[in-house]
C-alpha cells in the first residue's frame, strides 16, 4: 500500500501548484465581485451561481458520473471509440436539457430574487460549467493530472480577466454570468474537439454515432447516479437555498459572501477527487476491493488532518480581511468558525467516489437520505424549535450547513464499511493471496 501511494503521488504531485493557482483565481473572483457589486447585485450573482450549480446536480441525467466511472476503464482496456461515444452522448444530452432547465429556472427565479433574464443566463452558465467538467474527464481518466490542471488554469485566467472586467464596467450580475458562460463554453469546445474528432472522420461523426447509440446507454445505472447527484446537491446547497429564500437580499448577500469559504473547499474537494477517483477506479480494477477501501480511507484521514491544521491560521487571516476590507459583511465574522468547520469536513469526503467505484450506488442513496434526514432533524430540534422559525438568521442557517456536513459523510462511512466487510471473497488467506497477486501485476 505505501508503494502504491508513492507511485500515485509521484504521478500527480506536479499538478497541485497549477490547480492551486486556478482555485485561488476563482476564489479571488468571488471576493472581487463582492467588492465591486452592491450587496443586492452580489446577492443576484450568488443566486445565479446557485441555479447554475443545480444544472450540475442533474449530471446530464446521471450520464456524467457514469462517464467518470467508465472512461478510465475504457482507456485502460483500449476501448477508445466506446469512450468517445459516451463523452459525445454526455454533450448531446446536456444541450437538450438546457431548454427544460431554463423553464425550471424561470419558475424558481422569483423565490431567490432573480429576474427572468438573470434566471435564463444562470441556466446557460450551468450548461457551460457542465460541458467543461465533461471535457476534462478525458485527461483525468488518462491519469494525466498535469494536463487537467492546465485546462483548469487557462479557463480560470480567462474567466477571471473577462468577468472582472465586465463586472467593473457594467456592475451587472447578469452580464458577468453571461461572459463567464461564454468563456467556459468556448474553452470546453476547444478541449473536447481533439478527442471527439477521429483522424479519418469529421468531428460530427462521433456525435452521429452517439445519437444512434442513445438506446444502448445504461440508463438504469445513470438514473441511480442521478439520484446520488441530486441528494449530494441537496446536502451541499440546502443551507444556501434556505438563505436565498428566507433571508433578506442583503442578509443573503452576507451569507453568500462567507459561503465563498465553503465553495472554495468544495472546489478543492472536486480537484482532489478528480485525481483520486480515477486512481480508485484503477486500484479496484488491478489491486482489489480492500486495497481500494484503504486508499480512500488514507486519503480522507490525510485531508482531514491537513484541513484542520490549515483552518486555524485561515480564521485569523479571514477575520482580519473582513474587518479591514469588507466591513459591509462584518456580521459574517460570527459564523466564520462554523464555515471553516464545514469546509474541512466537505473537502475530505471521498466516500461517494469509493462507493461508485465498487458499483454500490444504491448505498450512496441510502446514506445521503439518512444523512440529510438526520442532519435536518437535529437542526430543527436543536436550533429552530427552541427559538422559532421567525428567528432564522445567518447563524441558524450556518448551523444547518454544519449538521448536514457532519451527518452525510458519517453515514457514508458506515455504509462503505458495511459494503466492504460484506463483500464475499473467501477466507483471509484467499484475500491476502488476491491482494498479493494484484500488487505483483502492478510491479509493487
Amino acid at each position: 500500500m505505501p508503494s502504491l501511494l508513492q507511485k500515485l503521488w509521484s504521478r500527480q504531485v506536479l499538478y497541485v501548484p497549477l490547480l492551486a493557482i486556478a482555485l485561488i483565481l476563482m476564489m479571488v473572483r468571488r471576493v472581487v465581485m463582492a467588492h465591486v457589486f452592491s450587496p443586492e447585485e452580489f446577492a443576484a450573482f450568488s443566486a445565479g451561481l446557485l441555479i447554475a450549480s443545480a444544472f450540475l446536480m442533474i449530471g446530464v441525467l446521471g450520464l456524467y458520473p457514469l462517464l467518470q466511472r467508465e472512461l478510465p476503464s475504457y482507456f485502460a482496456t483500449g476501448r477508445e471509440q466506446a469512450g468517445r461515444i459516451l463523452l459525445a452522448q454526455n454533450i448531446l444530452v446536456a444541450l437538450v436539457l438546457l431548454l427544460p432547465f431554463a423553464a425550471i429556472a424561470l419558475l424558481v427565479g422569483p423565490y431567490v430574487k432573480l429576474t427572468p433574464w438573470e434566471a435564463i443566463i444562470s441556466a446557460a452558465n450551468g450548461l457551460s460549467q457542465q460541458l467543461f467538467l465533461t471535457a476534462t474527464v478525458e485527461s483525468r481518466s488518462r491519469l494525466n493530472p498535469l494536463r487537467f490542471s492546465l485546462e483548469n488554469l487557462v479557463r480560470a485566467v480567462g474567466v477571471v480577466l473577462l468577468s472582472v472586467a465586465v463586472a467593473m464596467i457594467t456592475h451587472s450580475a447578469a452580464a458577468t454570468l453571461l461572459i463567464e458562460a461564454i468563456v467556459t463554453g468556448i474553452g470546453s469546445f476547444l478541449i473536447m474537439r481533439p478527442f471527439v474528432q477521429v483522424a479519418k472522420y469529421k468531428w460530427s461523426h462521433s456525435y452521429i454515432l452517439a445519437a444512434r447509440h442513445v438506446t444502448s446507454i445504461d440508463w438504469r445505472t445513470s438514473r441511480a447516479l442521478l439520484l446520488v447527484s441530486a441528494l449530494s446537491f441537496l446536502i451541499l446547497s440546502a443551507d444556501s437555498w434556505f438563505a436565498a429564500s428566507l433571508l433578506s437580499q442583503s442578509a443573503f448577500a452576507a451569507y453568500a459572501f462567507i459561503a465563498t469559504v465553503g465553495t472554495s473547499a468544495q472546489s478543492i474537494q472536486s480537484i482532489l477527487n478528480a485525481s483520486l477517483f480515477p486512481s480508485l477506479a484503477h486500484s479496484m480494477a488491478k489491486v482489489g476491493l480492500f486495497a481500494t477501501f484503504r486508499l480512500a480511507l488514507v486519503a480522507i484521514v490525510i485531508t482531514l488532518f491537513l484541513g484542520g491544521f490549515a483552518a486555524v491560521p485561515m480564521f485569523y487571516i479571514l477575520r482580519t480581511l473582513i474587518s479591514e476590507y469588507f466591513s459591509a459583511y462584518g456580521e459574517t465574522i460570527t459564523i466564520l468558525p462554523i464555515a471553516l468547520a464545514v469546509s474541512v469536513i466537505r473537502v475530505s469526503d471521498f466516500w461517494s467516489s469509493y462507493l461508485i467505484v465498487i458499483k454500490k450506488e444504491k448505498l450512496i442513496i441510502s446514506a445521503d437520505i439518512s444523512g440529510f434526514l438526520t442532519g435536518f432533524a437535529l437542526w430543527l430540534f436543536v436550533v429552530v424549535l427552541p427559538s422559532g422559525i421567525s428567528k432564522i438568521g445567518l447563524l441558524q442557517v450556518a448551523w444547518l450547513a454544519l449538521f448536514l456536513a457532519l451527518a452525510s459523510p458519517l453515514c457514508k462511512f458506515f455504509f462503505s464499511l458495511w459494503a466492504t466487510k460484506s463483500w464475499k471473497v473467501g477466507t483471509r488467506q484467499d484475500i491476502l493471496s488476491r491482494m498479493k497477486a494484484g500488487y505483483d501485476r502492478l510491479g509493487l
